[in-house]
């Protein structure tokens, strides 16, 4: 249903973002 879809779609903007900030951490001195 919608709400499926909007669960995925924010998802699906959460998961770069999340990489990015473990990312970032990872290559912490």
């Amino acid at each position: 249903g919608k709400v499926a879809n909007m669960r995925t779609r924010a998802f699906r903007d959460y998961v770069p973002l999340l990489q990015r900030v473990v990312h970032d951490f990872a290559n912490r001195p």
